[in-house]
């Protein structure tokens, strides 16, 4: 990895910000899985899987800014770079070979603009453009002929994807204030996206033709257009605040499969209201309220208005929907911060419901990559209660952190070719103490934990995690430091231990000009999985045990 970040202030008015990174690894692994047939040990084999990983990334950014007393002008464009290698070599009785090769660009570029027109008035503009191209390709090449559906049979598949999308939006907001208590905006703003999803299939078939089956080309078109408007209006009496945001939305879309040769058109017109209410007790309590509803309608093509997600062979599954998805959410939240003390405490509640519920279901295999999308009128719930608290203890030099997140929610999901009204309870807490032992010495422990219940199935999973961090500073050019974690996880029948070990060493060549790191990584995973049929036919077990260790060095030079 090499990092550059820059910031040069070129005048009184004008600063230049720039940055820029690339990363490059490569990752191998191994994976050992026995399969055995319990009713006849012939059918029963080892499987071994060989994986190569090569990402690459590369990130750009520059921003311009000039302010005056009147006027702020912020200009930003950046380009990214992901390109990612992935081979994969499988033995069993039928033997893979996969290749996948896969580029991923971004262009983007925005002007803000800020003028002040006197002490009550003010006027915003912004200008913004994301323009993404993906492309990506699958090679699969097997020891033996296999049904790719009823019609063909084949022993190598080529599978290219090539998608793009055009992001561009546009607003404008005028704020004014008629006195020292109502504050009021007026705001427009357009968003225009135009997406497109290019893939095709290539099959070796038994007579030794390559063919491109029109089954499998999908070549299609997304354009929507979404413009807003917005009132909001503030009000301040005393300790309590008021906002009231009303606004309509103007959406229409254009989905064109030229695959299969058709055309599709949706409009319609949307409320967005929304009330939020703060009071503040005095300056360490305050309480805050917010109610929103909003009702918009389903997208045509999920996948397409998201193309980036499209990948290996695509599938086109749309559904017209009468009616559109309401949405209602509430929050309350109260706070107490007393900094100067080392106190603070948060809790809050969020709540939202979906009155009609959309479901996506993703379905993973080897060759295929289905991506679906269906409609029920089941509500969709959640409620989040959040509880956070911070004490610093004078009296013994030591901070105490606790932190709690409950979250319970329903999402209707497709289970065996059916809609479910799926229950889930989610629950984390953390504990961590900081005691204070001296000016150059850092030391903190703790605990974290997660469990996740199904109420349905009655099936739960957690996350044990106890950690220890310690640091210190040896005269002005040195600091030492280790890390120590220990996860174990319970997700399903997956019994998982690991064991994190980091120890660094700084040494401080010329302070605050450069700096060198050394980090010592040690990594072990012990795992013991049962997974697959548990009847009286096949048993699939996989036992891992994987010992990753590496040393990073990194070194850093700042220049005026």
């Amino acid at each position: 990895m090499l990092v550059l970040n820059n910031s040069i202030k070129l005048n009184e008015h004008l600063n230049l910000k720039y940055f820029a990174d690339v990363y490059s690894d490569k990752i191998s692994q191994f994976k050992d899985v026995s399969v055995t047939n319990l009713t006849n040990s012939n059918f029963s084999f080892l499987e071994n899987s060989n994986k190569l990983f090569s990402p690459l990334f590369l990130n750009n950014h520059l921003q311009f800014t000039f302010q005056n007393k009147k006027n702020q002008i912020l200009f930003a464009t950046a380009y990214n770079k992901k390109k990612y290698n992935m081979g994969e070599l499988i033995l069993a009785p039928v033997n893979y070979v996969t290749e996948v090769n896969n580029l991923f660009n971004r262009f983007s570029a925005g002007v803000f603009f800020t003028h002040k027109i006197d002490s009550n008035r003010a006027l915003q503009a912004m200008v913004q453009n994301n323009y993404d191209t993906k492309f990506e390709k699958l090679t699969i090449e097997q020891n033996e002929f296999r049904d790719i559906d009823s019609v063909y049979k084949t022993n190598m598949q080529n599978q290219a994807v090539n998608n793009r999308i055009n992001y561009n939006k546009l607003s404008l907001k005028y704020l004014f204030r008629r006195n020292d208590r109502r504050t009021h905006s007026l705001s427009i703003s357009n968003t225009n996206i135009n997406s497109k999803l290019n893939s095709t299939l290539g099959l070796n078939i038994e007579n030794g033709q390559y063919v491109l089956p029109g089954t499998y080309l999908n070549f299609a078109c997304l354009q929507s257009n979404n413009t807003i408007l917005n009132y909001s209006k503030s009000y301040s009496l005393n300790k309590l605040n008021i906002t009231v945001d009303a606004g309509v939305s103007f959406f229409q879309q254009r989905f064109n499969d030229f695959s299969t040769k058709t055309l599709k058109k949706n409009s319609a017109i949307n409320f967005v209201p929304n009330i939020n209410l703060s009071y503040n007790f005095n300056s360490l309590h305050q309480i805050s309220v917010n109610i929103g509803y909003n009702n918009e309608l389903p997208n045509l093509a999920m996948q397409t208005l998201h193309p980036v997600l499209a990948s290996y062979r695509s599938f086109n599954y749309n559904e017209d929907i009468e009616g559109r998805l309401n949405n209602l959410k509430l929050m309350v939240s109260y706070s107490y911060r007393k900094f100067e003390k080392g106190a603070s405490f948060i809790l809050s509640w969020y709540h939202f419901t979906q009155f009609k519920s959309l479901i996506s279901n993703i379905s993973f295999a080897k060759d295929f990559d289905y991506y679906q999308q269906s409609f029920t009128p089941a509500n969709q719930d959640l409620d989040h209660l959040y509880f956070k608290y911070d004490k610093y203890i004078y009296k013994i030099n030591t901070g105490i952190s606790v932190k709690n997140s409950l979250l319970l929610f329903s999402n209707p999901s497709i289970v065996n070719g059916q809609i479910a009204d799926r229950k889930n309870l989610f629950y984390n807490t953390n504990l961590s103490i900081r005691p204070s032992i001296g000016k150059n010495v850092n030391t903190s422990f703790g605990i974290d934990y997660l469990f996740n219940q199904d109420l349905n199935a009655n099936v739960g999973t957690s996350t044990f995690n106890p950690f220890v961090l310690f640091s210190s500073t040896i005269g002005k050019k040195m600091a030492i430091g280790t890390k120590l974690n220990f996860y174990k996880t319970n997700y399903f029948v997956h019994n998982q231990n690991y064991y994190f070990v980091n120890t660094y060493f700084w040494y401080y060549i010329k302070r605050d000009k450069v700096n060198m790191k050394l980090s010592c990584i040690n990594i072990t995973n012990t795992t013991a999985v049962y997974n697959g049929y548990k009847g009286a036919f096949i048993e699939k077990s996989i036992i891992n045990r994987n010992l990753p260790r590496y040393g990073l060095l990194e070194i850093s030079y700042k220049f005026r």
